[in-house]
């Protein structure tokens, strides 16, 4: 099975779901994360194919205060968009994906993966 989880503290909440997976011996895992991740120098996940990715600017000054957090958040969704799409260019193709939604990082995940279920309740 293809796993992606996507994180830019990569592990973080997702430590022991990574190594369950890593365990099987048969999933190829993906990580998605930012430069900082700990899960990049950490030895627990050699075998996780890193795809790093930094938003390619700071929300603008100019941005209305109130905006400043969504433009942050687009700006990181983008981030992983072109990762995502340079995985999907090598042809990977997740089966099953992770993502933490507090900083934006799933954004455009459906519009580069369309085939890929929601995880949503009720579909």
């Amino acid at each position: 099975m293809n796993v992606i989880f996507i994180h830019q503290n990569f592990p973080g909440q997702y430590r022991h779901l990574v190594r369950q997976f890593l365990a099987d011996g048969q999933n190829r895992i993906v990580g998605i994360c930012q430069p900082h991740a700990p899960g990049i120098r950490d030895k627990t996940f050699a075998q996780v194919l890193k795809s790093v990715y930094k938003p390619h600017r700071e929300p603008a000054k100019t941005t209305h205060t109130y905006l400043t957090n969504v433009e942050k958040n687009i700006l990181t969704g983008q981030g992983v968009a072109r990762s995502m799409l340079g995985l999907k260019k090598k042809g990977f193709k997740p089966d099953l994906a992770f993502a933490h939604i507090g900083w934006g990082e799933a954004l455009y995940f459906k519009d580069i993966f369309p085939q890929n279920r929601s995880g949503k309740t009720g579909q």
